[in-house]
């Protein structure tokens, strides 16, 4: 379970977020819940991935809720809202991919996304 402190640094993580990212794995094309009056979009993805079409639907404080599940490597649940997201990661909606494909992802986990973890 999430400590007191990791959830003082990130909003995004609610015992309705933790709840269901450590439910059944979700698709891959996003779907939105509001569960508590939480907005949360949510999908899963090979390789941690954001999906403008989904980001731009959800308000400052809706959570973007990633399942990452990588071919060789443990699962990852990583949970931000849109405000952190814009915040921490402006640099992908300046980037090309996000323009031409509506969409960015990493090679390899960035280190600031560690920050977003929702972790056992």
């Amino acid at each position: 379970m999430e400590s007191a402190d990791s959830r003082r640094h990130n909003p995004a993580i609610t015992d309705v977020v933790v709840r269901l990212a450590r439910g059944s794995l979700p698709g891959t094309t996003p779907v939105v819940h509001t569960i508590d009056g939480v907005t949360i979009g949510m999908y899963r993805s090979v390789r941690l991935t954001f999906k403008r079409a989904l980001i731009e639907k959800l308000p400052p404080n809706g959570v973007i809720l990633v399942m990452v599940t990588p071919r060789n490597g443990d699962a990852l649940a990583l949970a931000i809202t849109r405000q952190d997201f814009e915040r921490y990661f402006s640099h992908v909606v300046r980037s090309r991919s996000w323009a031409s494909r509506g969409s960015h992802d990493f090679s390899h986990f960035p280190s600031i996304a560690r920050a977003f973890l929702i972790s056992d």
